[in-house]
Order: structure tokens, then C-alpha cells, then sequence
């Protein structure tokens, strides 16, 4: 992926990251703030219009009060002066001052008077339930007022309507002594009342009866509490919330239900403030990314494309003399600068490196041919030693002395041979002679045999490294089990060999292979295999060449008993300067991988660990012609 796509995804992610958050933070906290403001509001509404009826049952609390703390109602509780009720309590007055009945009752909580207004006397039978001449129940608020500080007011619901009541104790005007008894106002709450309140604290709410309604007084049983009103979850629509609390009458009792409903307002609003500010942050992002991927595309990605172009040119091409010559003065500016001078530098370095590299190809292949040539001059000078050897054994110094016999008898040689003992020895002393004198020859001409080989690789190995210089090698048909008995002969030392060397040879034709470059690989691989076998202190120190046939060539497989291989060597094994010897190099392996390499084949080596001995393996492939003979 290019850096404009990954700058651009990176932006992207970044703004599609903070769209996420915003949307989490909006719905976690911002929609819940405005649902809990508007929850607050509603039930300020609803304790509002609460306060409301609270108000209008305290105008009447009052208006009572003012009323029962009179001398002139004091004396008509006492003296039922008709003129009192014509003067004040007429049906016209009571209906100015929104009363629907008023009632007088005596000390000990019987009604002894009552008062209507206009069209009220309906209400009488009604009110007879609550208010019963003659009729005093002792469990009533309303008819047990027995002190000068005692008053009841509230609401009472009946099947004729809703009324609002104050029950104030009848006194003089200065308020003290014994109350004579009790004056109750009751005002309907009608629908006139209801749009007032509705007028004053601009809130639409409805009553709702929970005495007539079963299944709303199920919910809200006797008792519940109206100083909280109660927030519900949202009704019917959702841009709508109702809020509600519980209405008490006089006596403690719930006997309606107070909702109210809220338009969503404030979260709608909020709604649509928060969705408009989250498009614009999208589109302004957006705007944002296509800024900044223009801005980065040409401040930034296309010089660095010219930057990474020129790195790739001078990365393949080869071509230390191309530079950047950069004149901006940022960062891209220094970056182009510095790889001008990187590339001046190793324009430089690599002049030095192919002096070096010659130098150090030189002295790899003079220590190769130093190493592969003192192999082979070991067993040149094991051969040379040898033959010294037989040169010192030879029977030749018999030759002499019997010479010198015979020149001591040649006055006489025919009365030597009939007179003296000693002749009739010498026939059988000269057959004797002569055999021995042959079994030296053929040693002798077997140990030339090998140290001219020897002196034959040498020569090789030279010319070899001579061929490199413009002649290849010349394949030759071999006899791939001579060529592995002249390895064996080649690194076996002088007199008793404490090796034992086992033979596993295949029945294989002439194959066409660089011979001395398979020999130097096989000296190489026996020589190790021998050192290894005698360090690691065996009792019977071995080795086994095996040779066999594959479907593409020939194997050859070098086996040992020595010191084994550790798993962490076996990869690094033919490594140039890797060795396991004290006094080892680190050529001989790397050189037979080369020349397997050379030869097209392959060269590893298995090894179960230290101590277990190890296999090196060489691989040649053969032509298909020879492959199908083999």
C-alpha cells in the first residue's frame, strides 16, 4: 500500500474513530443530560400546578378565617339571627365570592345551619352524605374542631364533583376564648377554575380521579405521598412527557391524579443541534482529509516518490553517479541531500571494495589451492617416505655381496662350484634374489604410481585455478570406484593405518565427471573423516565410502565413527573460515561446496550429534544417456 493511501486510511480512521466517540458520548451523556432536564422541568410543572391548587385552597383557608373569627358569625351560631345570612351569606354574595355552600356547625360537630349560592341546592343532597343534620361523626376532622388554633382544609371528592374545604373555628374578632363551633367553605373545583390554573402556570395538565378509576388507584394505593411528584416514562408519543403526582383530600387520602405533559422540547432541540454539529464535524473532516491529502501528496508523497525512485534506480542500475540535487530546505530537503552523500560515499566504498574484493579473492584462492595442495602433498611425501623406505630394504646390497663372491672365485669358478659348499647355494640364492628383487619393483613402481597421481592433482589444482581465468574444466568418462580408491590411497598414512576402511561400491559404468575436481572433494571429506575418527578416541576408528546409484547421478557417502556434529554446526559447517579444529582454517569444507556447486551436485551432512559420528554426502547429477546406463 502506498504512503497517500495509508496517510489517507490513517485521517480516515481518525475521524471515523472520533465520529464514534462523539456518537457514544452523545447518546451516553449528552441525550440522557437533556432527558433528565426536561424530567426536571416536568416535574416542576406538575409541582407547580400543585402549588397552584395549594394556593387556591389556601385563598379559601383564608377567606374562611375571616369569616368564623367574626363577632357577627359568633353571635348568629349563637342566636340564628336570619337577618345575619340575608345581610352576608345570600345566594348572590356566596356566588361572587365562588362559595357553593357554606356550613355552620356547633361545638359538638352537628350542622346547625347551611348556606347556598345560586343553583347550588343541588349539591345539598350531595353534601347531606358528608354533612348530616343532627349528625355528628366523631371520626371526621371537619366536625371535631375543638380549639381556637384548630383548622382543616383540602380537597373532598364526590360523585357530584370536586370540592375544595376550610373548617375554621368560630371566635370573636379578637380571637380568644372558646370556639362555639366550626364554619366550613366549599368551593367547586369546576372547569372554570381549571383553565384559570392553566392560564397562570401555562401547563397543560388534566385531573384525573382515582377513586372512580379502579385501575388507576390500583397502581397508587392509599396513602402516597404528594411532596415529590413522580416522573414517568414517556406516553403515547415520543416528543411527549407526562409527569404526575398524587392529590390527597382532607382526610389523607388519594383521590386523584395530577399529570402533566411536557412537549420534548429541549431534547428535539437538542437532538437537532447535536446532529447538525456532527454533520458539519463530518463535512469540515472531510474537507480536513482532502486538505491534507492534497497538502501531504504534494509536500510530502510525491517528493518522496522522486526520493524512492531515484533510491530504486541507483538500487538496480548500479548507477553511483546519479544525484538528487534536492534545494528544499526540509526534512525531504536534508533526506536528499544525505542519500547524495550516501551514494557519493559508497560510490566510493565500492571502488575500495572491488580493490579489496580482488585482494581477498586472491588470498581465498591461493589459501584454497595452499589447503587442497597440502592435502595431496602429504600423501606425496607419504609415498616419497615409502619408497625411501624400500630403497633402504632392498635386496640389491645381496646383489653386491654375491657379486663380490664370485668376482673373489673368477681364477677358479669351475673348481668354485665343484669344490666349494657355498656354490650349490647360489642358484637357489639368486632365485630367491630375483623374486624379492621383483616384489620391490612393483612397489616401488606402485608407490611412483601414486606419488605421480599426487603430483597429477597438484598439477590440476594449479591449473585449475588458471582455468578460472578463461578455460573450463573438460569432463571426462570415470571410474567413479578407482577415483574414490585413489582418495583412500591418497590420505592414508605411512606403515600401520590405525583406520579401518569399509568399501560399499555400487555396480556403476564410466560416468563423465571433472575428475580431479571430484577427487579433491572426495581427499577432503576422507581426510576430515580420518582426523575426526582418531580424535574422538575410539577403540575401532572407521570409515566407510559407499557409492550408489540416484534416478538423476551417482551418491557417494563418506561414514565415520569420530566426533559427530552438534545441530547448531550443521548448517554453518561449510562456511568459509568455520572449523571445530584447534588448528583448522575453515577451507577445506567451504572448497568441496564450491567445487559441488561447480559441479552442479550438492553437499551436506547428517550427523545424529557429539560423539555419534557423521555422513557427508555428494550428490553429481549424470547426463540422461549415462543416468539410463548406470
Amino acid at each position: 500500500m502506498r504512503l497517500s493511501h495509508k496517510l489517507a486510511l490513517s485521517v480516515f480512521g481518525i475521524v471515523a474513530a472520533y465520529a464514534v466517540v462523539d456518537a457514544i458520548v452523545a447518546r451516553g451523556i449528552v441525550y440522557p443530560s437533556f432527558e433528565a432536564l426536561e424530567d426536571r422541568h416536568a416535574a416542576d410543572d406538575v409541582a407547580r400546578v400543585a402549588e397552584a391548587l395549594q394556593r387556591e385552597s389556601e385563598h379559601l383557608d383564608n377567606l374562611c378565617h375571616d369569616w368564623a373569627a367574626w363577632d357577627d358569625t359568633y353571635q348568629f351560631v349563637q342566636d340564628h339571627n336570619a337577618d345575619f345570612v340575608s345581610a352576608n351569606l345570600s345566594a348572590a354574595s356566596l356566588e361572587n365570592m365562588h362559595i357553593a355552600l357554606v356550613y355552620f356547625t356547633a361545638r359538638d360537630g352537628t350542622v346547625v345551619d347551611e348556606c347556598a349560592s345560586t343553583g347550588a341546592e343541588e349539591l345539598r343532597d350531595c353534601l347531606a352524605a358528608v354533612f348530616p343534620r343532627g349528625h355528628r361523626d366523631p371520626e371526621d376532622v371537619l366536625h371535631t374542631i375543638q380549639s381556637n388554633t384548630q383548622n382543616v382544609r383540602g380537597f373532598v371528592a364526590l360523585p357530584c364533583g370536586v370540592f375544595l374545604l376550610s373548617a375554621r373555628p368560630i371566635l370573636p374578632n379578637n380571637g380568644e376564648g372558646e370556639p362555639i363551633g366550626a364554619m366550613i367553605m366549599a368551593r367547586r373545583l369546576d372547569d372554570e377554575t381549571l383553565e384559570q390554573l392553566h392560564r397562570q402556570t401555562r401547563v397543560e395538565f388534566a385531573l384525573k380521579r382515582t377513586d372512580t378509576d379502579p385501575a388507576i388507584d390500583a397502581d397508587h394505593p392509599e396513602g402516597t405521598s404528594t411532596v415529590e411528584p413522580e416522573v414517568h416514562a414517556v406516553l403515547d408519543r415520543e416528543d411527549v412527557l407526562c409527569a404526575h403526582t398524587e392529590l390527597l383530600d382532607y382526610r389523607g387520602k388519594p383521590w386523584a391524579r395530577l399529570e402533566a405533559k411536557v412537549p420534548r422540547e429541549i431534547s428535539a432541540e437538542g437532538r437537532r443541534a447535536i446532529g447538525f454539529a456532527q454533520v458539519s464535524m463530518l463535512v469540515a473532516a472531510l474537507l480536513v482529509l482532502a486538505g491534507m491529502r492534497f497538502a501531504l501528496r504534494r509536500l510530502v508523497v510525491t517528493p518522496l516518490s522522486r526520493v524512492s525512485e531515484h533510491a530504486g534506480r541507483v538500487g538496480t542500475g548500479g548507477d553511483l553517479s546519479a544525484r538528487l540535487s534536492s534545494t528544499r530546505t526540509d526534512e525531504i530537503g536534508d533526506l536528499s541531500r544525505s542519500i547524495d552523500e550516501m551514494v557519493g560515499q559508497l560510490e566510493e566504498s565500492r571502488a575500495r571494495v572491488v580493490d579489496m574484493a580482488h585482494l581477498a579473492g586472491r588470498s581465498e584462492v591461493a589459501a584454497e589451492v595452499l589447503h587442497n595442495v597440502g592435502s595431496v602433498i602429504t600423501s606425496a611425501n607419504v609415498s616419497t617416505q615409502e619408497i625411501e623406505a624400500r630403497v633402504r630394504r632392498s635386496r640389491a646390497a645381496d646383489v653386491a655381496r654375491l657379486a663380490e663372491l664370485l668376482d673373489a672365485q673368477k681364477q677358479d669358478l669351475a673348481g668354485f662350484f665343484a669344490r666349494d659348499p657355498r656354490a650349490a647355494q647360489v642358484p637357489a640364492f639368486v632365485g630367491v634374489l630375483a623374486k624379492a628383487l621383483e616384489a620391490e619393483r612393483e612397489a616401488l613402481l606402485s608407490e611412483c604410481g601414486v606419488l605421480a597421481q599426487s603430483v597429477d592433482h597438484m598439477r590440476a589444482l594449479v591449473r585449475r585455478q588458471q582455468d578460472n581465468t578463461g578455460h573450463a574444466s573438460v569432463a571426462e568418462p570415470v571410474e567413479l570406484a578407482a577415483l574414490a580408491d585413489l582418495a583412500v590411497r591418497l590420505t592414508q598414512p605411512g606403515g600401520t593405518d590405525p583406520v579401518r576402511i569399509e568399501r560399499r561400491y555400487a555396480d556403476l559404468p564410466r560416468v563423465p565427471l571433472v575428475r580431479h575436481r571430484v577427487l579433491e572433494i572426495l581427499v577432503n571429506l576422507l581426510k576430515n573423516a580420518r582426523e575426526s575418527a582418531i580424535a574422538s578416541g575410539v577403540a575401532e576408528p572407521r570409515i566407510e565410502v559407499v557409492l550408489r546409484r540416484t534416478p538423476d547421478g551417482v551418491r557417494v557417502e563418506v561414514r565415520d565413527n569420530g566426533q559427530g556434529i552438534a545441530p547448531e554446526n550443521l548448517a554453518k559447517i561449510f562456511a568459509h573460515g568455520f572449523t571445530t579444529k584447534s588448528d583448522g582454517h575453515g577451507f577445506g569444507l567451504h572448497s568441496c561446496a564450491n567445487a559441488s556447486q561447480e559441479l552442479g551436485g550438492t553437499l551436506h551432512a547428517e550427523s545424529a550429534g557429539l560423539g555419534l559420528g557423521a555422513t557427508f554426502v555428494l550428490e553429481l547429477p549424470v547426463e540422461r544417456e549415462e543416468a539410463r546406463a548406470a
